[in-house]
């Protein structure tokens, strides 16, 4: 327990905070350092979940540590950056659906997620431009993998539930990083993304060790 708050306090309290000053200093190798650094806090937990509990927790580890390096490459090349994120979106959804295998909540899930991200596509198909096809393969990936995690609350179990609200923190995150990408915004929004991601991928890594 004190080394999962632990690790929260380290990706919150430290990473977090370093990342945005360094990026406002346009100090970017340092930025994207401690950026990277606080999804590996995420990995570390579900690392030592793979090595000394469940085998399975490879796959979330591999995915987390994916995202780190994504991280770093989505300062540099959007596009590139978003094709490392659903390289590790499909690591969990295999994941995921090993622990809550397809049923009917899929199902729902899907089709309530996909028409929220539909009309938001719709809304901002203009905006997004020759990039749709692009945008719209990756958030059906992402749409897999947050009802994929969503699903897993029907386990009944600590480690169920905390990836079903990690699940739906990423679907948030990357719905608001969306809006931050294609309109002016507040650098307020920039905070809500990196809080809600990182509040996703703690609560994948910690989950793997309710395992």
């Amino acid at each position: 327990m004190i080394w999962t708050v632990g690790i929260c306090l380290v990706c919150m309290g430290i990473c977090l905070p370093f990342y945005k000053h360094y990026k406002s200093h346009l100090r970017l190798p340092l930025a994207c350092a401690y950026k990277s650094l606080g999804t590996l806090c995420a990995f570390l937990a579900a690392l030592i979940a793979a090595i000394r509990l469940d085998p399975q927790c490879w796959f979330c580890a591999a995915a987390i540590f994916l995202y780190a390096v994504a991280d770093t490459v989505l300062e540099f090349n959007f596009m590139f950056g978003a094709g490392v994120f659903l390289a590790g979106h499909i690591l969990n959804i295999a994941f995921f659906l090993k622990l809550a295998p397809v049923s009917a909540f899929h199902l729902i899930g899907f089709l309530l997620i996909a028409g929220i991200s539909g009309y938001v596509f719709w809304r901002w198909h203009k905006a997004i431009g020759k990039q749709l096809p692009a945008f719209i393969v990756y958030g059906a990936v992402l749409i897999m993998m947050s009802v994929s995690a969503l699903a897993c609350f029907t386990l009944h179990t600590a480690a169920g539930i905390m990836i079903a609200f990690g699940g739906a923190l990423f679907f948030i995150s990357d719905l608001v990083l969306l809006r931050e990408v294609l309109f002016p915004s507040d650098k307020a929004l920039d905070w809500i993304v990196m809080i809600t991601y990182y509040s996703s991928v703690l609560l994948f890594g910690i989950a793997c060790l309710q395992m």
